[in-house]
């Protein structure tokens, strides 16, 4: 499925591809979701996170299958280019 989405967001390129990939975010992101332990890298372009669900986070239909907490691992890249970013 292709989803595309367009927003005005004031700052340079590299100012709005920096924050999409930063910590503060990502720290942002698992507090709202309830995410205890998480690890965050930048590398460039590029950003991994990794988490860990609590089966006791998740719908019940799901929980009930899953004995122990679901590592996920979150890849995303922004690249400013002209004065676009592409955040994947």
């Amino acid at each position: 499925m292709q989803i595309s989405h367009s927003v005005d967001v004031p700052g340079t390129p590299i100012q709005i591809a920096a924050a999409l990939l930063s910590e503060e975010l990502a720290a942002a992101r698992a507090r709202a979701l309830g995410i205890e332990s998480y690890s965050h890298a930048v590398s460039g372009t590029s950003a991994k996170t990794q988490v860990s669900v609590p089966s006791s986070a998740l719908p019940a239909q799901v929980g009930r299958f899953l004995t122990s907490d679901i590592a996920v691992t979150i890849n995303a890249v922004a690249d400013a280019v002209a004065d676009t970013v592409r955040y994947t």
